[in-house]
C-alpha cells in the first residue's frame, strides 16, 4: 500500500538530482563549409578537444544541397555521421539547416531570391525568399524528414533562413516577386489582417512600398512605413511558425532553438526582427548573436542587458554567442575583456556559445579565452529554466519584488536614426540605472502587454512615446500603469530644441539643460506630473543619468518619484 508514496519520493529525488546536475550550455559552432566539418577525422579530433575544455554541445550547419541532392530525395548521412561522433564524446548537437550560405541552396531550386528595391540580389548572394511557396514546398518537408530520422536524440534544431544564420533581414530585401505578392494580398484583403490593421487601419497603401527613410531626432509615424515594417515582421513570424510546424511534424518532442540577432538599435526597422515573442513561440531557447562590432569599447553591462531583454520578453533561456578569433585579432578585444563579458552574461543567467573558430586550423583548446569560458560555465549555477515544472532557476526573485521595464519596439521602428544609438542608450540605460539601484528588473515590450502583469512590484516606462504604438498597445500600457505604481519618462513625442546654449546631455538633437533644482528641462507637454499610481517625468531620465555629468541629480529625481508612489 506504501508503494505509490515510495515511488513518488523516488521520482522527486531523481527530478531534484537532475536539476543539481544541470549545467549551463557551452556550445561551439562548426560551419559545414570549413575543414573541421568536411573531414570526419578532423571533426572527431575537434569533438574530443571541445569535450576537454567543457563544451556541452556542438552546433553544426548542414547544407541543403547535400541533404536533398535531388527534389524529394534525402541523404541525411552528413548529419548522421557528425551526430554519432558528437555522441561518442557525450556531446549534444544543434543543427542549423543551411538553406543558402556558401552555396548551400540546391541548383535545382527555382525559388525567388531576396532582392532590394532596385532588384539587386541581397549582398550578391542567392538567398531564397521566405515568402515563396516554392522554397517552403521543399525546405519544410526536408525539416520534417530530419526531425523524424533523429527522433529522441539530444538535438536542438534551428532554421538557417536569414542573414548570418540569424533571424534578421539585414536590410530592406523584401522586393522579390513573392514578397511583393504577399504584401499586395495583405493590403487588398477585406478585412485586412489583424497585424496590418493594428498599425495602418484602412489607410491606402501602395502596391510597392517605399524604403523607409532614416530619421534625425524626430520619428516617422507614417502608416506606410509602419505597415511595411509590420509586414516584414509578420513574414518572420510566419516563417518561424512554418519551420516549427515542419520540425514537430517529424518529431512532436523535438527541441527548437531560435537564432536571434540583436535589435533595439537604429537598424531595428531594417532588421524587422523585434518580435522576439512571436518568433520564439515554438522554441525552447534563444541563441543570441551579440553584435560585438557595434559594442566595441562598451562596458560588459551592455551584454548583460541584451541577455536580460531576451529573457524578459521571451521568458526563455538564452545562450549568448561570442564571435571568433577576429574579436582579438582585428577588433581589439582581449582575453580579459571577453572574460568580463562572459562573467556579465553568465551572471544574468545565460549559457555561452562561440562561433567562427572553425575557420582556424588551431584546436579550440589552444585559445585561452575558450578554456576560460569552459571553467566559468562549469562553476555557474544551474541554467535559467532548469527547475522542475519549468520554474526559472536563474531568473531572479518573485514578481512582487521585480520592476517591469517597458521598452517600446515601435519607438525603435519609428526612430530610424542616421548615426546615433541614443534610443538604445535611453531605453537600456534604464535597465542599468535600475539594477545599479538594486532593483530586480524584467524587460517587457508591446508583445508582453497581453500577459497578466499586475503581480509585479512596479512599472518603469523608458523612453517610449505612446503615440508611436498601435492603439491597442497604448490602451494596454495605460491600464497597466493605472494598476501598478508607475514611472513614465515621456508621454508625448519630444520636439527638437534649437537653442544649444546650455546643455548637460544630448540625444542626437533632443537636448536637455539642468535647472537649479537639478531637473532637466525638455520640450515636452508637462514636467513632473503626479497622479494616482503614476508619475510622469516629461523627459528621458535614464538617458540623462547614463550620459549626463551629474548622475546624483537624476538619482534624486528617481528617489523622489518612487517616494510619490509610496506615499
Amino acid at each position: 500500500m506504501q508503494l505509490p508514496r515510495v515511488l513518488s519520493f523516488i521520482l522527486l529525488f531523481v527530478s531534484l538530482a537532475s536539476v543539481a546536475r544541470a549545467q549551463r550550455e557551452y556550445s561551439f559552432d562548426i560551419w559545414d563549409w570549413t575543414a573541421p566539418s568536411q573531414d570526419l577525422a578532423t571533426f572527431r579530433k575537434w569533438a574530443a578537444d571541445l569535450k576537454s575544455i567543457g563544451v556541452t554541445r556542438i552546433e553544426l550547419s548542414a547544407p541543403w544541397n547535400q541533404l536533398e541532392p535531388r527534389p524529394g530525395q534525402y541523404d541525411l548521412s552528413f548529419i548522421k555521421r557528425r551526430v554519432a561522433i558528437a555522441k561518442e564524446f557525450g556531446l549534444g548537437t544543434r543543427i542549423r539547416i543551411n538553406s543558402f550560405w556558401a552555396g548551400a541552396m540546391p541548383a535545382w531550386s527555382d525559388a525567388d531570391k531576396w532582392v532590394d528595391s532596385h532588384g539587386k540580389l541581397a549582398v550578391d548572394m542567392q538567398i531564397p525568399s521566405i515568402s515563396d511557396e516554392r522554397f517552403w514546398s521543399h525546405y519544410a518537408p526536408l525539416c520534417t524528414a530530419i526531425a523524424k530520422r533523429f527522433h529522441g536524440e539530444d538535438i536542438y534544431y534551428n532554421s538557417f533562413i536569414g542573414m548570418h544564420a540569424e533571424l534578421k533581414y539585414g536590410d530592406w530585401w523584401t522586393y522579390d516577386p513573392s514578397s511583393l505578392k504577399a504584401w499586395q494580398t495583405a493590403i487588398q484583403s477585406i478585412p485586412r489582417p489583424a497585424w496590418l490593421a493594428r498599425v495602418a487601419g484602412d489607410e491606402e497603401l501602395p502596391d510597392v512600398p517605399p524604403v523607409p527613410e532614416l530619421t534625425h531626432g524626430l520619428p516617422d509615424n507614417s502608416p506606410v512605413s509602419k505597415a511595411f515594417i509590420a509586414f516584414r515582421e509578420q513574414t518572420w513570424r510566419d516563417a518561424c511558425r512554418r519551420f516549427d510546424a515542419a520540425i514537430h511534424a517529424g518529431d512532436p518532442d523535438a527541441k527548437i532553438s531560435a537564432p536571434l540577432g540583436e535589435s533595439y538599435r537604429r537598424e531595428s526597422a531594417a532588421f524587422s526582427n523585434l518580435d522576439y515573442w512571436g518568433m520564439t513561440r515554438g522554441a525552447k531557447q534563444v541563441v543570441h548573436s551579440y553584435d560585438f562590432f557595434w559594442h566595441q569599447k562598451q562596458d560588459p553591462w551592455y551584454a548583460a542587458a541584451a541577455v536580460a531583454s531576451f529573457q524578459g520578453i521571451t521568458q526563455l533561456p538564452v545562450v549568448f554567442e561570442f564571435d571568433g578569433p577576429a574579436l582579438q585579432e582585428t577588433f581589439h578585444y582581449t582575453v580579459e575583456s571577453e572574460d568580463a563579458i562572459a562573467d556579465a552574461v553568465i551572471g544574468q543567467g545565460a549559457g555561452i556559445k562561440v562561433a567562427n573558430y572553425s575557420y582556424s586550423v588551431a584546436l579550440p583548446s589552444s585559445y585561452q579565452v575558450l578554456r576560460d569560458f569552459g571553467a566559468k560555465i562549469q562553476s555557474a549555477k544551474p541554467p535559467f529554466g532548469s527547475e522542475p515544472q519549468g520554474r526559472r532557476q536563474a531568473a531572479g526573485p518573485a514578481m512582487k519584488e521585480t520592476v517591469l521595464l517597458f521598452v517600446s519596439k515601435w519607438a525603435n521602428y519609428c526612430y530610424r536614426e542616421a548615426k546615433s544609438e541614443w534610443l538604445h542608450d535611453a531605453q537600456f540605460g534604464a535597465w542599468k540605472m535600475l539594477t545599479d539601484g538594486s532593483e530586480h528588473v524584467r524587460f517587457i515590450c508591446e508583445d508582453n502587454l497581453a500577459e497578466d502583469l499586475t503581480g509585479y512590484k512596479a512599472l518603469y516606462v523608458a523612453f517610449s512615446p505612446p503615440q508611436l504604438m498601435p492603439q491597442e498597445d497604448q490602451d494596454r500600457l495605460k491600464k497597466l500603469s493605472e494598476k501598478l505604481p508607475s514611472i513614465i519618462e515621456v508621454d508625448s513625442i519630444p520636439s527638437l530644441v534649437s537653442d544649444r546654449a546650455q546643455r548637460s546631455a544630448s540625444m542626437n538633437g533632443l537636448q536637455f539643460e539642468t535647472t537649479a533644482e537639478g531637473l532637466p528641462v525638455v520640450a515636452a507637454k508637462e514636467l513632473l506630473r503626479v497622479e494616482t499610481h503614476r508619475v510622469t517625468l516629461g523627459y528621458p531620465l535614464a538617458y540623462v543619468w547614463l550620459k549626463g555629468a551629474k548622475r546624483a541629480d537624476q538619482e534624486k529625481v528617481l528617489r523622489w518619484a518612487w517616494k510619490q508612489l509610496a506615499d
